[in-house]
């Protein structure tokens, strides 16, 4: 049986704004109920719903034919790898403990290469996250090549 497009992006659209309906009331409840736990996983949902309706746009837009585009918009899915590569970062709870992973990806000429520079880098992550109220477990790793941060 064939697909049809306009009842799929009818499904997609109902699941993205119903995303967002939980999103917004994690973060709502959270915040009400001072519960850090709350409001992180609505904070992360609204992140989720951002690049899901981002790609579903991208995904529209390739689509539709443009003669300022002969050859198509296949470079626009490359940009939104890229933005959602950009972004959040692995990170996983368990109890009272809160697992993150960040890989920076970065270029040859990196001026960062010695162990201490990059330490200081790390420091300054965790200061960043010493708000959250559990306790973390945080691995920062830098590479040049991205096959190390998929």
């Amino acid at each position: 049986m064939p697909k049809d497009p306009r009842l799929e992006r009818f499904v997609l659209r109902v699941s993205v704004f119903g995303s967002l309906f939980f999103a917004i009331a994690g973060i709502i409840v959270g915040y009400l109920l001072s519960s850090t736990f709350i409001l992180f996983d609505g904070v992360y949902s609204f992140l989720s719903v951002i690049m899901s309706w981002i790609s579903l746009r991208a995904g529209v837009c390739m689509l539709t034919s443009d003669k300022r585009f002969p050859f198509g918009k296949s470079t626009i899915e490359s940009l939104i790898i890229l933005f959602q590569y950009g972004v959040h970062v692995r990170t996983t709870k368990s109890g009272n403990l809160l697992f993150i992973e960040i890989d920076l990806v970065v270029a040859k000429d990196y001026p960062y290469d010695k162990i201490a520079e990059q330490d200081r880098i790390r420091q300054k992550i965790e200061d960043a996250l010493a708000f959250l109220p559990y306790g973390k477990w945080l691995t920062i790793s830098f590479t040049q090549d991205n096959r190390w941060a998929e």
